[in-house]
Formats: structure tokens, sequence, C-alpha cells
């Protein structure tokens, strides 16, 4: 029978996109005192973002068992899409929920060519211009929270590396089952989630040109395309030239400094 779910069990990964969110999410999950929401992105108090699931309570995300579970736990990266998705933080307090928080966060210059590639394969996401203001600020980790800290105590929010989670992931992994108050398990062998796919240029105009019809095409058909245009053109990941990494340093430099001050965090591993 479900269960209530206390205001304090509630748990989210909220970010940040292309940090290893999905594989860490399917990792936690595997603890058996968590329950794993229906969808694994609901992005239910966001409002320009896709929903996962559509409902109007919160708890309907979730099987919860109190008997079983102790944590209800979701991962929805556009909770830290600040400015272009705003006033999360603030929807989540006024939901009535004490939510502990979890943000992986990567080295900023490697998150960014992941997020270009992600955008060149979502004709969706608009500008793919690898250094977009919505594509810097998602590295701006400080700003990022910084919302969420106008409501909830720096206590409540977890930050872990994605070098953490992909080198070292049982340890990544006892270290939110330890903020979480649960007991270690062994998790299963670690494996890559979400893995964003190169995108060749051709893929990408004939994705843009003909969505509509692509969209419809089963998947393993779109991924044999894929594979096809990836050898013919030669796709290779995107690499920064030295100009823009100067850029994106200069335009995140502020912000890692005092992302590290606040939450002594080196950032000086990334080069800031």
């Amino acid at each position: 029978m479900k269960s209530k779910i206390p205001n304090d069990a509630y748990a989210i990964i909220i970010g940040s996109m292309k940090s290893g969110t999905s594989s860490f999410y399917n990792y936690l999950v595997q603890h058996p005192e968590i329950c794993a929401a229906k969808t694994k992105e609901p992005e239910f108090f966001s409002e320009g973002q896709a929903h996962g699931l559509q409902c109007d309570i919160y708890s309907d995300l979730w099987d919860f068992d109190e008997n079983t579970h102790k944590i209800a736990l979701e991962a929805s990266t556009g909770y830290t899409k600040y400015p272009f998705e705003a006033n999360v933080p603030e929807r989540i307090f006024s939901y009535g929920i004490n939510p502990k928080m979890v943000y992986c966060v990567r080295n900023p210059f490697d998150r960014i060519v992941s997020q270009y590639h992600y955008a060149k394969k979502d004709t969706s996401w608009g500008n793919h211009d690898i250094l977009s203001p919505k594509t810097l600020n998602l590295s701006k980790y400080y700003l990022q929270l910084e919302q969420f800290r106008k409501y909830f105590p720096k206590e409540d929010i977890l930050i872990v590396d994605f070098k953490d989670i992909t080198s070292n992931t049982q340890k990544a992994v006892n270290q939110v089952f330890d903020f979480f108050n649960l007991s270690h398990i062994k998790i299963d062998e670690p494996k890559i989630h979400n893995k964003t796919p190169l995108i060749s240029d051709k893929e990408q105009f004939l994705k843009e040109k003909y969505a509509a019809f692509i969209d419809k095409l089963p998947s393993g058909i779109k991924q044999f395309g894929r594979n096809t245009l990836n050898k013919v053109y030669k796709t290779k990941k995107r690499e920064l030239s030295l100009s823009e990494k100067e850029e994106i340093h200069k335009t995140l430099n502020s912000d890692m400094q005092n992302f590290q001050k606040e939450y002594n965090f080196d950032v000086s591993k990334w080069g800031f």
C-alpha cells in the first residue's frame, strides 16, 4: 500500500546538466531504502522544461512504502538552469517539503563541450553556440546554488564531483548514502547512462530540416542512421580553441572563486 511521504524524506539531484546525473541516479536507486521516482527527471518544479510525467501532486511520482523506504529520490537538471529556468527553489520551498539536494559538478570546460554535443542532438534546445549564455551559465555553480541558499540551508546540499562519480563510483555513492543517513551497499558494476552521442553536422542539418519525420522513426533506425553518418562524415568530439577557453575562463572565473570560497571545493584542478 502506498504511504504518505514525510516532508523531510525527499531527495533531489538538482544538476548540473551533463555531469553524470543519470548514471549517479541509477547507482543510488539500487539502495533498497531509496524509492525511485516513476520517471528519473520529472521536472515537477520547472516551467520551461519538458516534464517526464504529468501529475498535480508531487508525491504521486513515487510508490513509496514507509515500511521499506526512507528516501524518495528524483533527478531534474532543469532545477539548476537559472535564469532560464527561474524560481525553482522558491517553488520547492513553497510546496512545503524539506529535501536533501545533491549537486553534481564537472570540469566546466568538459561540461560545456558535452552540453554542446547534447544541443546538436536535441533540436528543441535551440542555440547550440558553445559560448552562448545558456551554455555558460549552467557552469556557474555558485550562481546556481545561491538560488537554493535563499531558501534552504547549506547543510542540506551535497556537492559531488563528476570525476569521483566516474573514477571512484562506490566512494561517491557511499558519500550520498551517508548524506541520506543510509547504510552502505555495494552497487552493481558502474554503467554510463544517457551518454551524449556525437552528432555530425550533416545529421544536425537533417534533424533540423526533417525533424517531424525523423522523430517518428524507431530508435533503432535512428541509431543506424547516426552511426552511418558518423562513419561517412568522420564525426569527432568538439575541441575548444584557445580563445574559447580564455573566454570561458574569463566568464566563469569570479563564480568559480566564490564557489571555492563558499563550498571549500578546489577549482584549481580545473584551471581557475
